[in-house]
């Protein structure tokens, strides 16, 4: 605002002054409470949402938003930043209190059909999801009822990935890391490299690292070790002291090949988590793409690699179970023509976990028979708002720690309530009203 401010008093107006008082003022006095009740309006019309948590740290600060996803159907999936809080601790107990309260804040106790966080202890317990001290089996305990819990889909991917490069015969990920680390803020090593680059007749580009917490960060790194790879074959062997793990991989003619190897199964990968990773996909369709992926995977079998493809589709299939209850949804996407038995399944399914619920089945079963009879599709919009309620990875979150880290400066890291508030997408979705407001009234 800083910024704007000056380049509207050159534009506009010349006494007009917003700095960061009044900002903070505007948006914690007028946009937000605006942004919020207008939230909590809508609500009152949904019957279904997720919950979708996630923390990380900023500086001394443990910082946890929590997310609602839920299905408007004049609108379509809808995600909003319901709280942000900084807590002393991310123990089970101390994130599902503060889920609790934060639900009994805004009165959406019984509105809350799914869990959904990163697939850590913390969140779900163990793999077989067994325990009883995480947040999943808290918050079935105190809401009285079994929702859904949701792993993250994106994180399950990436998991696979490293396991299953780890048993490769060269640390594919080590040699990344170490080849960045010793070019890295060194520039005289830097620019020796270059000159092989010119010598090899190849483009000069910054070698990059990976780290293992982001998803798609692996990916650029091989392809960048590829496209240098001559040139950075040659500087290697040509140093009297060169790293003996460097020495050994740059001997080997077979590294290059791994390289390709790797690189080629990270496509795929990458290529699915940015798909699944969207705002508006829904868990049934997450399920759907893993297993495509993981069919295309097993038809790239081959006999070097069998180890490989079986650690990655061991360890998929370990956690895909956990988006087996979904597939009763599955007929919702409408790729074939629904059939009775598809739909009693979703009302068992919904009613076994939302006891208080109460569908008749005879009006329903007469509008199904008025559909296939008609060819007008027109469900019940109670099953659609249930399903895409669900999402099918926690990226909307990280997306939250990624905004924060652009809004949160030194000064303003003493007000994680405005923080809160600037990270609410109303402000966006006010900003375009007003302005459609007023073309109509131009015209």
């Amino acid at each position: 605002m800083d910024c704007t401010t000056s380049i509207i008093k050159k534009i506009y107006e010349k006494k007009f002054a917003c700095a960061r008082t009044k900002c903070e003022s505007i948006i914690v006095n007028v946009i937000a409470p605006f942004a919020i009740q207008q939230m909590l309006d809508e609500l009152k019309s949904i019957k279904f949402l997720t919950i979708m948590v996630d923390t990380s740290n900023h500086k001394n600060l443990k910082v946890v938003p929590i997310l609602i996803r839920y299905f408007n159907p004049l609108e379509g999936v809808k995600i909003k930043v319901l709280e942000f809080m900084n807590l002393k601790g991310e123990t089970s107990n101390i994130l599902s209190d503060y889920i609790i309260n934060v639900l009994k804040k805004y009165n959406l106790l019984n509105n809350v059909v799914a869990f959904s966080g990163d697939n850590c202890n913390t969140n779900f317990g163990d793999i077989s999801r067994k325990g009883t001290n995480n947040v999943f089996a808290i918050l079935n305990e105190k809401l009285k009822r079994n929702i859904s819990g949701i792993g993250c889909a994106a994180h399950i991917l990436h998991n696979a990935m490293h396991s299953s490069t780890d048993i490769l015969p060269t640390d594919i990920e080590l040699i990344i890391n170490k080849i960045f680390q010793y070019f890295h803020i060194y520039t005289v090593r830097t620019e020796k490299l270059k000159d092989f680059c010119d010598f090899v007749n190849i483009e000069y580009k910054n070698i990059l690292g990976s780290v293992k917490t982001r998803w798609l960060s692996l990916q650029p790194a091989v392809s960048r070790i590829i496209h240098l790879y001559p040139a950075l074959k040659s500087y290697f062997m040509s140093q009297e002291k060169c790293p003996t793990v460097l020495k050994t991989f740059f001997n080997d003619p077979v590294s290059i090949a791994w390289l390709y190897f790797v690189q080629s199964q990270l496509k795929v990968v990458c290529d699915t988590i940015k798909k699944i990773e969207g705002d508006h996909i829904s868990a049934c369709e997450v399920y759907e793409e893993i297993d495509y992926r993981s069919v295309m995977c097993e038809k790239k079998f081959i006999e070097i690699t069998d180890e490989f493809y079986d650690t990655f589709l061991s360890y998929v299939e370990k956690w895909e179970y956990h988006f087996e209850p979904l597939k009763v949804f599955r007929w919702i996407q409408l790729l074939d023509l629904p059939i009775w038995s598809d739909i009693q399944e979703s009302f068992k399914y919904i009613i076994k976990n939302n006891p208080t619920l109460k569908f008749d089945e005879d009006e329903i079963f007469d509008e199904f028979n008025h559909v296939i009879n008609v060819v007008k599709v027109k469900m019940p919009n109670s099953k659609n708002e249930y399903s895409m309620a669900i999402p099918g990875t926690n990226a909307s979150v990280e997306r939250v720690f990624s905004i924060t880290n652009v809004l949160w400066t030194d000064e303003k890291n003493q007000h994680p309530q405005l923080l809160k508030l600037i990270s609410s997408s109303e402000k966006y979705e006010k900003s375009k009203s007003e302005d459609t407001s007023e073309q109509l009234s131009s015209k």
